[in-house]
């Protein structure tokens, strides 16, 4: 142990002297890995002419923003939660832009928060959104002493979007021009998070949930063919099968796999992008980019234990204890200073999944949870060539080719249907199974 502490220690002295050599800066506000996860930021202003089936949605989200809040404060908050690609920034910006708010709040202002929760940023943004100006302002203080200028005695509705931080501290610091509002006004903060929503509002938040199956397709046709005759493309019930398959209800992918066939022409070139995996498609898709974030977002301890879930079969539903059961006999759940047992620490892992919509409640079994298909790949593309699936179609070359790029670490998962299909195996030094 000692010569390999030594043999680090030497390495790491050597990085640090090729970093002076060749002149390596050190970049405030973190490394430039981080810029890889930045979405595009939203504005207020709709993207879809129309939206499918989130009318009841909006309906509801329009009638919290126009109810009496509880208590004496002056506004109160509405979280918006759901997994990435459901489409919480397009309900936002259905409500923000509703004819019947216009008259009721003012200002409106709509900020794009994003990974850096930072208090100056965030409120001098939210006054450049009030003003429509730049502020030129450089301190925390006088900018929000403005603030609370222009919200003093107004009713005014504001949108955060794209929240991820669930410090108290900073929120309590970010609000304080807020309590100038008059009674009535209202916050829509959208999260990924229930964590960050009930640090912000603890009372209540809206659960966004996947689309219907037919407005899954409705969404992919408007994408796909625009103002074309849908009738023009044969095998469309072939085609409404494998959109309904892959997207499971998530608008983004629909809206995503609509644009890349919009081009297509030819039925091949159709079952090309529907045929293939997400991480496959043109330009590495909106998909795994918007999915990404969830995963860059988590604890690097969680980390672990989410990409583990890679070994669970599509569909797969699990219990919190079978899945705790399985991290601990993996050695993925870290030991703690106190006195807390194994399994509690693991509910805590399994909790955070959850609370970040990675994991999905069953809807035929309360006792049960899933991972949602792109999820599901999602872990797939992290575990690359690490991890397969033991399906029908492998044929035994192409598990050789697999084996011999992940000889040493394979995770497999498949219904057991004779040793012939396993005799392969034991070419592998080190392999983890999980069967149904």
């Amino acid at each position: 142990m000692e010569f390999k502490i030594s043999g680090i220690t030497s390495r790491l002295g050597e990085l640090c002297a090729q970093r002076t050599e060749f002149g390596f800066q050190v970049i405030a506000g973190g490394t430039s890995s981080t810029s890889v996860f930045q979405r595009p930021p939203s504005t207020c202003l709709p993207t879809e002419p129309a939206v499918c089936g989130r009318d009841g949605d909006k309906a509801k989200i329009l009638e919290m923003v126009l109810k009496e809040g509880p208590g004496d404060a002056n506004f109160h908050v509405i979280p918006i939660v759901g997994m990435g690609g459901i489409g919480k920034t397009t309900l936002a910006q259905l409500v923000y832009n509703d004819e019947t708010l216009k008259e009721l709040f003012k200002p409106k202002a709509w900020v794009c928060v994003s990974n850096d929760f930072d208090v100056l940023r965030i409120s001098k943004a939210i006054l450049e959104s009030i003003d429509l100006s730049p502020c030129d302002l450089k301190d925390l203080n006088p900018v929000q002493v403005r603030l609370k200028q222009e919200l003093a005695g107004k009713r005014f509705l504001l949108v955060l979007d794209d929240v991820w931080s669930k410090n108290y501290g900073l929120w309590e610091a970010l609000k304080s021009p807020f309590t100038a509002g008059a009674p009535g006004s209202k916050i829509i903060v959208k999260t990924r998070s229930v964590d960050v929503a009930l640090t912000i509002e603890p009372v209540q938040y809206y659960s966004l949930q996947l689309l219907s199956n037919d407005d899954c397709w409705l969404v992919f046709v408007k994408h796909a063919f625009g103002s074309k005759d849908i009738g023009t493309q044969g095998n469309l019930e072939l085609i409404r099968e494998q959109v309904v398959e892959k997207c499971r209800g998530l608008p983004l992918a629909a809206r995503t796999l609509g644009g890349l066939l919009r081009s297509k022409q030819r039925d091949d070139e159709w079952q090309d992008v529907l045929n293939s995996k997400i991480w496959n498609l043109r330009d590495e898709s909106d998909i795994l980019l918007v999915l990404r974030l969830s995963y860059h977002h988590l604890p690097s301890h969680v980390k672990r234990c989410f990409s583990y879930c890679v070994i669970f079969p599509k569909d797969y539903e699990f219990e919190e204890t079978e899945l705790i059961h399985l991290w601990m006999a993996e050695d993925l759940i870290q030991e703690q200073n106190d006195d807390k047992q194994m399994e509690d620490v693991g509910g805590e892992y399994f909790w955070d999944l959850l609370s970040r919509s990675i994991f999905q409640s069953s809807n035929s079994k309360s006792s049960k949870f899933i991972m949602h298909d792109l999820i599901n790949d999602l872990a797939q593309w992290l575990f690359g060539e690490t991890s397969f699936r033991l399906e029908d179609e492998f044929g035994e070359v192409k598990l050789l080719k697999c084996f011999e790029r992940a000889r040493h670490c394979s995770y497999t998962c498949g219904r057991y249907d004779g040793k012939n299909k396993f005799e392969i195996f034991h070419q592998v030094e080190c392999l983890r199974t999980s069967w149904q």
